[in-house]
């Protein structure tokens, strides 16, 4: 008799457009709630080790800059391994090429092998421009 009467009680409710229509509702509302709460950490913003080398050079246009300093020093970025991405600004005065590496590149490594390219570029460029400053940036996610 028990399993008739929860059939019986079933059967009415299911007959009613309301309940029906409620428990639609509720379950979208809490499948919204519940989206909202879902942790940013599922999928994290994920930036790749870089090195950015910076020159300038008083007063010079960046037509000159790119020409004379910023695709010489591209040249030799591009010889390194482990290069996903080169970009390079150019400004009056002053350049600079930021250089992005695979997620497991050794940086330090990396930073010295261009210092040796770097140095030797140093002696053909014009005499004005100073020497690189060489920053390298690794994220808290590796």
């Amino acid at each position: 008799m028990p399993a008739a009467y929860f059939t019986d009680m079933l059967s009415r409710l299911f007959n009613r457009r309301y309940f029906i229509s409620l428990s639609y509702v509720l379950v979208v509302v809490i499948g919204v709630v519940a989206w909202q709460q879902i942790a940013l950490e599922m999928s994290p913003d994920l930036s790749l080790p870089s090195i950015t080398v910076s020159y300038s050079w008083s007063s010079t246009s960046p037509e000159v800059m790119e020409k004379e300093v910023t695709r010489k020093v591209e040249q030799a970025a591009n010889r390194l391994r482990d290069v996903e991405t080169i970009e390079s600004i150019s400004r009056e005065g002053r350049a600079s090429v930021t250089i992005t590496f695979s997620r497991n590149a050794p940086v330090e490594y990396r930073k010295v092998e261009l210092q040796e390219p770097l140095f030797s570029l140093q002696e053909n460029l014009p005499s004005n421009v100073r020497q690189p400053s060489i920053s390298r940036q690794v994220p808290d996610e590796l």
